[in-house]
């Protein structure tokens, strides 16, 4: 009687972490950003180069992540999307004849770092997540800082810019309907591109691109 009573407990609680799994992959989450990053002004910015005063640029795009103070690595997903984010930024530009991905040679290279500082709700939150099946909400921070040094084809820095912004993804079962508009992916990508815009409008203004 008690073995069939613990079968059935272990049972049950299977089934409550599928049901946790599922609907915590069905898109009850939402992302949200801090807004602490400026304006951007107009993009592309300035009026179009001379074609003559343009030069390719190569793009150097590199991450270093922790969680509550500890190395963490990014997943592969996440930074290819933020990669392309980057690249994205510099060709729509419109400031270079040429946006080269690596440190090959160009007439000016850009190495951008994004550095991400990531924290979690307590542990207990997404335990009680699953237990109300999603009504209890819990959350992820991502804050971001993205450095970037601009520098010739001799490797002399001409300048250096910082950047940051943050955002928060919520998880909760009410959220389903927030997905559609506040996506993690769509609205992190759109964050690191925006923080290359923004380094690069600052570099437009200065005179380095």
């Amino acid at each position: 009687m008690r073995t069939a009573a613990l079968h059935t407990m272990k049972r049950a609680l299977a089934l409550l972490a599928v049901a946790g799994v599922a609907w915590v992959g069905s898109g009850c989450c939402a992302s949200f950003r801090a807004g602490h990053l400026e304006r951007i002004g107009r993009w592309p910015p300035g009026p179009p180069p001379e074609p003559e005063q343009m030069k390719a640029v190569s793009v150097i795009f590199q991450t270093s992540t922790d969680e509550e103070g500890k190395p963490h690595p990014m997943d592969d997903r996440s930074w290819v999307l933020y990669r392309n984010a980057t690249h994205w930024a510099y060709f729509l530009s419109r400031r270079f004849t040429n946006v080269r991905e690596g440190p090959v040679l160009s007439e000016l290279r850009a190495e951008a770092t994004l550095t991400e500082h990531l924290k979690r709700s307590p542990f207990y939150l997404k335990i009680a997540a699953v237990l109300t099946f999603g009504l209890v909400p819990y959350w992820e921070r991502r804050e971001w800082t993205l450095t970037t040094v601009v520098s010739d084809a001799q490797g002399k820095e001409l300048a250096r810019f910082e950047k940051s912004e943050s955002l928060i993804i919520w998880t909760q079962l009410l959220l389903t309907f927030a997905f559609p508009f506040a996506p993690p992916p769509r609205v992190a990508a759109t964050c690191v591109f925006d923080l290359n815009r923004a380094t690069i409008a600052e570099a437009y203004e200065q005179g380095v691109y």
